[in-house]
């Protein structure tokens, strides 16, 4: 009797990691257990207003945030005018929402002819020359 109740009963944890939810379930008699992974909450919408563009550069590691409204090309145009400041890209995270434009785009930033690295400043000057302010 006491085995019966034991395998009847269901043992329910939640795990919480990277805002899901990971529950196992065991019991019944030798099943396997099963994972149910929950989907993240829905990301809040992006707000309705022109462009954003955060640029950190330490030592020779550069990492340009940008958020705009999308036209076509607009991420190879980015790209190439940072590579003629010698901002060599590494790796490009981007996404399209509702024709908001959203990238991350990590970089090394090389010495030009005279030894003189790319500042801040200047990654943004010429990423506001692309994308002119809405």
């Amino acid at each position: 009797m006491e085995a019966d109740r034991k395998r009847s009963t269901m043992a329910v944890k939640s795990v919480a990691a990277d805002k899901r939810k990971l529950r196992i379930v065991e019991g019944n008699g030798g099943a396997k257990p099963k994972a149910v992974v929950d989907s993240p909450p829905p990301q809040q919408p992006l707000p309705e207003y022109g462009m954003q563009v955060q640029v950190s550069i330490i030592e020779s590691d550069a990492l340009v945030e940008l958020q705009c409204p999308y036209r076509e090309g607009l991420l190879l145009d980015v790209m190439q005018r940072l590579r003629e400041l010698r901002v060599e890209i590494t790796t490009v995270q981007s996404s399209l929402t509702n024709g908001v434009f959203v990238a991350e785009l990590r970089a090394k930033v090389k010495e030009n002819a005279n030894g003189k690295k790319a500042s801040i400043v200047e990654v943004k000057r010429a990423i506001h020359r692309i994308i002119p302010q809405c």
